[in-house]
């Protein structure tokens, strides 16, 4: 039969608890806490990997049927327009000068976990009908991660044949009035492909975790659809 602690085994145990403590200063103990934290964040760090390999082999798997829905999105109109529209943060942060040349967007690719750090590639594959706008007709962003810090290692360089979104949406929000935040508001889609680009509404994010893998979602969403 197990035996009951009694009050002199709870005396004995803080004793030793206590003496434990007095002959360890709580810098060594510290130290022996961030040795187990280390090795705790070792593992982590191995299962990440693990679970990536995973991951790009199920991506690869997926090609063939990302495939077959391309040639499905291809018979409806301004699909990715719709979609990226309806999606709440770029719906909230989009301008008209944007939608203009968004509307002839054919099709966004992505090559996503490039790498067993996660990095990715986004296309944006426009119509031929933006090229009296701007040039190429492709926009490619690869990001990658690197020591846990994310570096742009491709991006286009978008030669505009007319005034930029950039420059009118600047000038709009330079004539508003009132307490207003202008640096938030002076957004452009087009942003993204600045190799600096730096901004609340990360487009690449949204695009790789919303709207490429879940686009049928924001576009059956007519909340925020445009107002024709």
């Amino acid at each position: 039969m197990k035996r009951q602690k009694t009050s002199s085994d709870e005396d004995g145990s803080s004793l030793k608890q206590r003496a434990y403590s007095e002959s360890h200063s709580i810098e060594d103990i510290l130290v022996e806490f961030e040795d187990i934290d280390h090795r705790l964040m070792n593992l982590d760090r191995e299962c990440a990997k693990e679970q990536m390999k995973i991951q790009r082999k199920f991506d690869e798997k997926k090609r063939p049927t990302l495939e077959e829905r391309k040639k499905v999105i291809e018979k409806i109109p301004r699909f990715w327009y719709d979609t990226l529209c309806r999606h709440p943060l770029i719906a909230e942060h989009i301008h008209s000068e944007d939608l203009d040349i968004l509307k002839h967007l054919k099709h966004i690719e992505l090559d996503d976990n490039l790498d067993d750090e996660g990095s990715y590639c986004i296309s944006l594959i426009f119509d031929e009908r933006v090229s009296d706008i701007m040039e190429p007709l492709v926009l490619k962003k690869h990001i990658i991660y690197k020591d846990d810090e994310e570096k742009v290692q491709e991006v286009t360089t978008i030669k505009w044949k007319s005034v930029s979104p950039k420059t009118l949406i600047t000038e709009k929000i330079n004539k508003m009035e009132g307490d207003i935040d202008k640096e938030k508001l002076n957004f452009s889609i087009f942003d993204f492909f600045d190799k600096d680009f730096n901004h609340n509404v990360d487009i690449g994010d949204i695009i790789r975790r919303d709207i490429f893998h879940a686009p049928l979602l924001y576009y059956c969403d007519n909340e925020q659809a445009e107002e024709e």
